[in-house]
C-alpha cells in the first residue's frame, strides 16, 4: 500500500492547526479574529506570542521531519560513505536545530517572564507552551 506524501504531511499540520486554534472558531474573545486557522489576537502582545507559537511549531515540525528523511538516508545509503556522511551531517543538524528551539524558549521564559516580568494582557507569560 503506497503512502502518498501529501497524506503523511496531513496528520501532523491538521495537529498543528488545531494547538494554534486556542478556542473553537464560534467563541472568539472579543479581541480576536476569527480565521480558518482559528483565533488570532489583535493585541499586540498576544500577537507576538501566537506567532512565536506558531514558529516553534513549525520548526519542530520541520527539524522533526529532517530526522525522518535522514533515517532514511542512513537506512538506505547501502555502505556509500558518502550517502552515508551526508545523511548523518543531516541528522546532526536537525538535532541541533531542535536543541537551539528548545533553548531558544528556555531562555526567552527566563529572561522575558522571571526576570524582567513579561506579562500579556491576562498577567499570565506569553512565552509558556
Amino acid at each position: 500500500m503506497k503512502i502518498s506524501a501529501w497524506r503523511l504531511l496531513s496528520i501532523p499540520l491538521g495537529s498543528l492547526l488545531l494547538q494554534l486554534s486556542s478556542s473553537p472558531a464560534f467563541a472568539c474573545a472579543a479581541d480576536e479574529v476569527d480565521t480558518a486557522i482559528g483565533c488570532i489576537p489583535t493585541n499586540p502582545g498576544a500577537f507576538a506570542g501566537w506567532i512565536l507559537k506558531l514558529g516553534i511549531y513549525l520548526g519542530i515540525l520541520v527539524a522533526t521531519l529532517l530526522i525522518i528523511i535522514s533515517g532514511f538516508g542512513i537506512i538506505s545509503s547501502t555502505g556509500d560513505p558518502e550517502r552515508l556522511a551526508e545523511a548523518k551531517s543531516q541528522l546532526t543538524a536537525a538535532v541541533a536545530g531542535l536543541l537551539f528551539l528548545l533553548f531558544s524558549v528556555i531562555i526567552l521564559r527566563i529572561i522575558g517572564c522571571n526576570i524582567i516580568g513579561v506579562k500579556d494582557a491576562s498577567g499570565a507569560c506569553p512565552f509558556a507552551f
